[in-house]
């Protein structure tokens, strides 16, 4: 029998045209909103073009639309969404979805040979998308 995972989706505010403590004080705000709104989530360490990000992952598609604004106050290209067998798609703000593949815990050593990859410290697991 399979596993049945959460569905999740995981995103950043973090914009490179910002200093970095400006995308800090962003990310952190939007923690702050999540909480509020008693949104279940994770803090990620995010890799996107080789470049380090904070990233938030968000378990429900159910919280799609909150997400979705997040993106788009934030200009971002896209959040990726991961079904429960772990099919991911990168979700742009106009709708389109690209599929990535699947999204696959691997070791650090080959995480960190991709350009984007998530990080949880909390688990100490990396992740990336392959097909």
């Amino acid at each position: 029998m399979r596993t049945i995972q959460p569905e999740i989706m995981i995103f950043s505010v973090f914009q490179s045209s910002r200093p970095i403590t400006s995308n800090i004080v962003e990310h952190n705000a939007t923690i702050m909103q999540l909480k509020g709104l008693k949104i279940p989530y994770l803090e990620l360490e995010g890799y996107y073009k080789g470049i380090g990000e904070k990233s938030i992952l968000v378990q429900g598609f159910e919280h799609r639309q909150i997400v979705e604004d997040f993106v788009k106050v934030h200009n971002q290209e896209y959040y990726l969404e991961s079904h429960n067998d772990r099919i991911s798609y990168l979700v742009c703000p106009d709708g389109t979805k690209t599929l990535i593949g699947k999204l696959v815990n691997v070791s650090k050593i080959e995480a960190l040979k991709e350009d984007n990859y998530s990080y949880n410290p909390v688990t100490n697991e990396y992740f990336i998308t392959r097909f």
